[in-house]
């Protein structure tokens, strides 16, 4: 077999095939028919030319006499792609639906439509089974089973497809069972299978798609008791951080680092041999700019929908009114945008670029959202049709520019394009024959070629399409009008225009109407979806998408087209993800627009935003510790709560719906987000920390009410970090709060004082001078004989924002660096013989100096070197058990 292998390597070296791709080879040879491994898959980026490297397996394959071959593609025109790339290789392959034949010792290629309907397929013991965009196997973000995954399995010999192929083969070829047994045993041995995609996995469960391909579930337990997990359950257990509840598998709580094990999962699969990844390694560069859309028709909307939210219309709001369907909003948006962009298209022609527009809708159906006539005649009961009549009536009156809104100037996309570039315009959806979708992309790929605009359905498009720039003087302008909602489909759609051999740097650009609907749908999608896809396929490699998209989207620009576009998002995307956290938040700080008398209205007269490096401060003032939960009750921007580690519980709450609306997006992590009041916030909510810059109001008045709620959301050791006015007055305020959390049976000491300069809120367009404040909360009984020194420390010296923040960075690196306890850890001193029923006169607590003193009647103990906020407790046999 090696002399076989070593054959070949001279062989398949040659110009068709790049070293790396024959490198590729070279791996799947040796995995395949060396170590005898089941299945591989190759997570190359897109544009790699994953196809050639198949190529290449597959004249290994038929020279070691593995010939009988499948392959499944998404489309003809993938199908088409193959066949012309295997004939280059010397290879002949046939095209068949679901009803073709498909013999032996040849090469066939069908849809993943066909596949999923050829059970005849399995009269058949095949060698080597390919499945291009292998994701579509299984793309249920539930990973329940589809069709072409079992019938995959049976093909393979997998235990799970055995049933399968015992059905299909009694019904279908009459066979006899130990004829099925003895099929599916020959499957097992011989046949392997080879998985191409960049974006293998679409969220976590479908991993189940490559188990006994990739990797192995194991053998579940002999016996099981109640919550005792199978193998599969195991698994996920083992290598995504899940639990079993009540039987079943509960996915990961915050105190899981989700990108953490997704990535290991990665390294997992890597070392087992099962995956391979390479980057796109090419000399050309991209850029990836939002640009904001001017959309009055989006404005009136969000207007007409804050006034069915916030108004007094109850009989409307109970039959749905201002509910728009997400679909009708998404159809009503790109139609805007498409009509938006035909301006900047044109501007991007005359600087020599051709440009590919990404749509989602073939046609979209535009409605008045606000007329409710048929709504409110289906209510049965006559008076309350009676009073909804009424209500709507109103409604109109009140907001007469709400009830025709002027949507008759638009149009569907494709009319909209057709219009405005005439002969110049090919279109690719499912409505254009395939040889006309052919034709368009030709002549697009041609210089001259009389097509300089390419509009793609995105179904329709985002695999298979190669319109990148191959001279280097057309260079390639791609735009999405929908969000990237969908990770899979956007790094998909991405790799069309910058591939193997791209010649000039790629420009991607989205349309950003800013619209409430937009934000938080787009924000709901990306925190939820995005890193995972690449995670599961790249491990550590990843690009930091989710965070290039999220940046992005909040500093969308209106610049026009120009010649500088093309540059920065290779550096931006792959730059390392474990930089230094003080100089991401220095970042964020210079990257947020200075605000003014002008710009700041909208946010509101007393709101003030915290500096990002002030915010990751207040957080390291914390101490959290993984599993821990921190509330932010006036979250604001999110400038304070973005730097909660994804390992702690977090729960925001903001009251106006301007900053509430894009608060998920800036956060960027699974948590709580509450759009009320704090004041309406139950008390019955217990947080282990609370970090907030609340409005400061009339001499302080809010900023103390605010301070004494958070510190009743306490839990027992839990610090209230705040940020408020240094002032006398603030001052007495805060005494008093003491004095009446202390009555209340809430025992808190001010352990933390840190004064800030005048500068700190420069920014927010004030110079009022504020200051940090730390407190704790004190357990029973020995809260009220607590005696906790504050700690001081003066940063007013600092004159600008730059000295600011090097100061805080400094004492936090020497303060409050290790902060993190082991969790659920306990440690016992030994304690000298005295009356253990006696309580403790005193305790003396030094946070900083990591002391405790007790004074007893009798005896003095003082306990050196114990980590931040331990509590002594008096156990058994003499010992205190100090909890971290």
């Amino acid at each position: 077999m090696n002399a076989i292998v070593s054959t070949l390597q001279r062989k398949l070296f040659n110009p068709i095939i790049t070293k790396s791709q024959c490198d590729d080879v070279h791996n799947v040879i040796n995995h395949f028919y060396v170590r005898g491994e089941k299945g591989k898959l190759f997570t190359n980026q897109t544009g790699t030319g994953k196809t050639f490297l198949a190529c290449g397996a597959i004249c290994a394959a038929a020279a070691l006499n593995y010939k009988t071959i499948l392959i499944v593609a998404p489309s003809e025109k993938i199908l088409k792609d193959w066949n012309h790339s295997l004939s280059l290789h010397g290879q002949e392959s046939n095209i068949v639906t679901c009803s073709g034949n498909v013999n032996s010792n040849s090469i066939t290629l069908m849809t993943y439509a066909s596949f999923r309907q050829s059970p005849h397929l399995l009269h058949l013991l095949f060698d080597l089974l390919i499945f291009d965009e292998s994701h579509y196997l299984l793309m249920n973000n539930k990973g329940e089973s589809t069709s072409g995954c079992q019938l995959m399995r049976a093909l393979i010999g997998h235990e799970k497809g055995y049933d399968l192929r015992r059905r299909l083969m009694e019904e279908s070829f009459k066979k006899s069972a130990a004829n099925v047994r003895k099929a599916h045993l020959a499957a097992r041995e011989r046949t392997k299978v080879l998985l191409l995609s960049a974006t293998p996995f679409a969220s976590i469960m479908s991993v189940d798609y490559a188990e006994g391909v990739l990797f192995k579930y194991g053998s579940d337990p002999v016996s099981r008791g109640y919550n005792t997990p199978n193998a599969r359950q195991q698994f996920f257990v083992d290598h995504f951080g899940f639990s079993m509840r009540c039987g079943r598998l509960t996915r990961p709580g915050v105190e899981v680092d989700a990108n953490l094990m997704e990535r290991k999962f990665h390294d997992y699969l890597v070392g087992l041999g099962s995956v391979s990844h390479r980057p796109l390694k090419v000399d050309t560069d991209y850029s990836r700019d939002f640009i904001s859309v001017e959309s009055a028709i989006g404005a009136k909307i969000d207007a007409g929908l804050r006034a069915l939210r916030e108004g007094n219309y109850p009989w409307l709001k109970a039959i749905g009114a201002g509910i728009i369907n997400q679909l009708a909003q998404r159809q009503m948006l790109e139609s805007v945008k498409a009509r938006a962009a035909i301006g900047r298209i044109r501007k991007h022609l005359a600087l020599g670029r051709k440009v590919v527009v990404y749509h989602s809708f073939h046609q979209e159906k535009i409605c008045q959202p606000f007329t409710f006539d048929d709504d409110v005649e289906l209510i049965r009961d006559d008076d309350s049709r009676v009073r909804a009549r009424v209500e709507y009536e109103k409604f109109k009156s009140e907001h007469p520019e709400l009830s025709l809104l002027d949507i008759g100037s638009l149009k569907p996309t494709v009319k909209t394009f057709e219009d405005a570039f005439g002969n110049c315009l090919g279109v690719v959806n499912g409505k254009i024959s395939k040889g006309k979708r052919s034709k368009y992309i030709d002549a697009f790929n041609t210089k001259n070629g009389g097509i300089d605009v390419l509009l793609v359905q995105q179904l329709a498009g985002r695999e298979g399409l190669s319109l990148h720039d191959t001279i280097g003087d057309e260079p390639r302008v791609l735009i999405q009008l929908g969000m990237p909602t969908d990770p899979v489909a956007c790094i998909q759609i991405e790799g069309r225009t910058r591939r193997y051999r791209a010649a000039s740097n790629a420009i991607y650009e989205y349309f950003n109407t800013g619209t409430d609907f937009e934000i938080q749908n787009f924000a709901r999608a990306i925190a939820e979806r995005a890193e995972t896809v690449e995670n599961l396929a790249c491990g550590n490699a990843a690009r930091k998408l989710k965070e290039s998209f999220i940046y992005g989207y909040l500093n969308s620009t209106e610049n026009d087209p120009s010649p500088e576009q093309g540059v920065g998002g290779l550096a931006q995307d792959t730059s390392e993800t474990q930089s230094n956290v003080w100089d991401q938040a220095r970042s964020y700080f210079y990257a947020s627009m200075k605000k003014n008398r002008g710009t700041k209205s909208a946010e509101g007269n007393d709101f003030f935003a915290t500096p990002h490096p002030v915010g990751l401060f207040l957080v390291m003032l914390a101490k959290l510790k993984p599993g821990s939960s921190l509330l932010e009750p006036s979250v604001g921007t999110g400038n304070i709560a973005m730097w909660c580690p994804n390992n702690v519980a977090l729960t925001c709450i903001e009251q106006s719906y301007d900053l509430f609306k894009k608060i998920e997006l800036t956060i960027n992590r699974r948590a709580t987000f509450k759009h009320q009041s704090f004041e309406d916030h139950n008390i019955i909510n217990k947080y282990s920390s609370v970090t907030l810059n609340p409005p400061f109001g009339s001499g302080g008045k809010l900023a103390a009410e605010h301070v004494k709620k958070s510190c009743l959301h306490l839990k027992q050791l839990g610090r209230v970090v705040a940020i408020v006015p240094d002032t006398a007055q603030m001052d007495k305020r805060i005494d008093k709060i003491v004095k009446e959390l202390r009555q209340d049976g809430c025992f808190v000491n001010m352990i933390g004082c840190y004064s800030l300069p005048s500068v700190t809120f420069e920014r927010a367009a004030t110079s009022v001078k504020t200051k940090i404040i730390v407190f704790l909360r004190s357990p029973e009984p020995y809260g009220r004989l607590m005696d906790i020194p504050c700690k001081f420390e003066d940063f007013s010296w600092c004159e600008t924002h730059e000295e600011l923040f090097t100061a805080v960075k400094e004492y936090a690196e020497c303060n409050l660096s290790d902060q993190e306890v082991k969790f659920g850890k306990v440690d016992t001193v030994q304690a000298p013989s005295i009356d253990m029923n006696a309580l403790p006169v005193q305790i003396f607590l030094e946070p900083i100096l990591n002391v405790v003193k007790m004074e007893f009647p009798t005896a003095k103990i003082i306990l050196q070197d114990v980590q931040p906020n331990v509590i002594p407790t008096v156990g058994k046999n003499n010992q205190y058990l100090l909890f971290g």
